[in-house]
């Protein structure tokens, strides 16, 4: 493990940024950094000199508005490849130092990207022209800031990339289910099949939702318990999986129906009581603190277990609001897209959630989903699905990413994920582990 010493010379907020960006960069190279006063390795602000790698503080541009994508560029010098505010033209390398800011340029990309929303494939085109993946751009700053490293002979050339994954797992897979829905009456049966008609958005396709229309008439007309699921299967397959279930507390008319008590009634039949569950909390809960509280307990009184995680039903979201208000939460998985394959704030790796303000870092872990099932199926005209699961699982193994997957009720997948060395676990097991032993506390 290496060890280099930090030192600051920058306002208080500043402060908080580069050592919130030093912590994200401990996590996923295995580098410690422990803070000192005086001569460091690292230097950040104040007066440059040779024996330090200097990183000069400059305010952001006041020009620069926070999610605003027209503000960034790719910077491509030879092999060199990075997002850059429009305000910086060029960046450079001298005496130890470089030219720009980069632990305000990584605070505001990912704020920027945390802040898109629904245009996630447009912001991202600047950096990659791809209508299929969004690559992890911020993993540019990282491997950039590593380069940095080994100019000032602060890093030896061989350095590597320490995998932060148990037993040094080449990365991290994490299978997680959305209940939406637990049982398919007939009319929603007929409905489901017109759309696969006429779109390839539905998973299984014609032939899965034929097999769902007869499932809900059988159950009609028998009165037999016929789950419009997969759990079972999900289960002979892989059983280090996370359950995302609405607590049956609706507050919009797109929030799912079901009684979570029923799926309980199911699970216990399995033998599957013990999985871990999440909350797919209502549509616009997320603004309200105490809703999401009363929505947690529900969930938890009724499953008789510990509520850990939160996933948002559409993933209906606006940060850093939602962060604050999910305070008794441990985790949240909601960064995300329904269209788009790959890493929609361009990173594929945890992070805690932050204050876009004042840079205070909240006690609650995001992590980012990597596919979606209804993602996989929009774009499988262009790409198979396998295809399409092997490139993010190679983009993952490239720099020991996550890879998390985001499948409905009826979507099944079988992962060959640990024939390529991938540790896979439920994402409380994910959260616990990347806190515990990823974590840079040096800077603390």
């Amino acid at each position: 493990m290496f060890k280099l010493t930090c030192s600051f010379y920058c306002p208080p907020r500043a402060e908080k940024i580069a050592i919130y960006m030093l912590n994200l960069i401990a996590s996923v190279t295995g580098i410690r950094f422990r803070r000192v006063n005086g001569q460091a390795d690292i230097v950040y602000g104040g007066v440059s000199n040779s024996n330090s790698f200097y990183i000069p503080y400059r305010e952001m541009d006041k020009r620069f508005v926070h999610g605003d994508i027209d503000s960034w560029y790719l910077h491509e010098d030879g092999e060199l490849r990075i997002a850059l505010p429009k305000s910086i033209k060029k960046i450079n390398i001298h005496n130890n130092e470089i030219d720009f800011d980069i632990f305000s340029v990584m605070f505001n990309f990912l704020q920027t990207a945390l802040s898109v929303h629904n245009k996630h494939l447009e912001f991202f085109r600047k950096f990659k022209n791809d209508d299929i993946f969004i690559p992890p751009v911020f993993d540019d700053y990282i491997s950039y800031f590593l380069q940095v490293l080994k100019s000032c002979q602060k890093l030896p050339n061989d350095f590597k990339r320490k995998s932060p994954w148990p037993e040094e797992a080449d990365f991290a897979l994490g299978i997680s289910h959305d209940i939406d829905i637990f049982k398919r009456k007939i009319p929603g049966s007929v409905a489901m099949l017109m759309k696969s008609l006429f779109s390839n958005e539905v998973p299984g396709g014609v032939r899965g939702s034929l097999k769902g229309l007869f499932k809900s008439v059988s159950t009609a007309l028998t009165g037999e318990t016929n789950p419009y699921s997969a759990i079972e299967k999900w289960f002979d397959i892989e059983s280090e999986n996370t359950f995302f279930i609405h607590a049956g507390v609706r507050r919009s008319v797109e929030d799912p129906t079901y009684d979570p008590e029923d799926i309980r009634r199911v699970l216990v039949g399995l033998g599957m009581d013990g999985i871990e569950i999440g909350l797919h909390n209502s549509i616009g809960s997320w603004t309200d603190k105490e809703d999401l509280k009363e929505q947690k307990d529900r969930l938890m009184n009724i499953f008789n277990t510990e509520i850990e995680g939160i996933r948002p039903h559409y993933l209906d979201c606006r940060y850093p609001d939602y962060w604050r208000n999910a305070e008794s939460f441990k985790y949240s998985s909601s960064v995300g897209s329904d269209a788009i394959a790959g890493f929609t704030c361009g990173i594929n790796f945890p992070f805690f959630g932050f204050d876009f303000d004042t840079a205070n870092v909240l006690d609650i872990l995001e992590i980012p989903i990597g596919l979606m099932d209804c993602a996989l199926f929009s774009i499988c005209e262009k790409t198979s699905k396998e295809k399409t699961i092997d490139k993010l699982i190679d983009i993952c193994v490239s720099n020991h990413g996550l890879l998390v997957l985001d499948w409905h009720t009826r979507t099944v997948y079988e992962p060959e994920a640990k024939s390529a060395g991938a540790f896979i676990a439920p994402l409380g097991k994910i959260s616990s582990y990347w806190k515990n032993h990823c974590t840079s506390f040096f800077l603390s």
